[in-house]
């Protein structure tokens, strides 16, 4: 069911209509809520939004750069790729006669001894993450491919978005459009009683989340050779 169906069956259930509650400010209120549920399901169990990218390196290139999760509707990634939110590691294959990827050691630049380009030919391979792009090293000298292991923050939905997120997470989130709802209807007891109901459930859900297997899914994401 796509968001705007859902927030259309949630107009009924509370008796009001599109001029009562325009999609644009439905929206709003569902995004809102949809975080923080979600910021509540990371915090109980960080990996659930788990998963795994891979792209292709460029000759000599060292920064790779993240999308940020407002642009991501114009980004070139996939619209369904969600915000990187926290970076577990990195690993490259530098190499095409290279099996395996190569695990990278973080390091920030406060710790580097020399100036990080005298870092290009180094035989101890590492990464920076500075502003929003991570900085590898030694450069690549091949088009091959690196992967970023990380916990996502899923985008911001729009109205023809299908939710990703499971009926139950659907009916917390809501529970707090209901709340801000009656809230700008000066509704507020009614309000009130709303949010008491959205944290409720939103801890519920958290709580009753076990422990995702982390069996990354590949995603197909796109190709930097242009960029060579």
């Amino acid at each position: 069911m796509t968001i705007s169906a859902t927030l259309a069956e949630f107009r009924t259930d509370i008796s009001c209509d599109i001029y009562q509650l325009p999609d644009t400010t439905a929206l709003r209120y569902y995004n809102d809520s949809r975080d923080e549920l979600i910021d509540e399901i990371t915090k109980e169990k960080e990996d659930y939004f788990y998963n795994y990218f891979t792209w292709a390196t460029v000759i000599w290139q060292n920064e790779y750069s993240l999308a940020k999760r407002w642009d991501l509707v114009n980004w070139t990634w996939p619209e369904t790729l969600p915000w990187i939110q926290k970076i577990k590691w990195v690993s490259v294959k530098f190499k095409s006669t290279d099996t395996e990827l190569t695990v990278l050691r973080p390091v920030t630049m406060e710790n580097l001894e020399r100036d990080i380009e005298a870092y290009d030919d180094t035989t101890t391979p590492f990464y920076c993450l500075m502003d929003n792009s991570i900085f590898v090293y030694p450069a690549p000298k091949e088009v091959n491919e690196y992967r970023i292991y990380a916990i996502t923050y899923p985008k911001k939905v729009i109205l023809t978005d299908i939710e990703i997120l499971p009926d139950q997470h659907i009916k917390a989130i809501l529970y707090w459009v209901k709340a801000r709802y009656l809230e700008s209807q000066s509704r507020l007891q009614e309000s009130q009683l709303a949010k008491a109901e959205f944290i409720n459930e939103k801890t519920k859900v958290a709580r009753a989340l076990s422990w995702r297997i982390q069996t990354p899914i590949q995603r197909t994401t796109p190709n930097l050779n242009y960029l060579t």
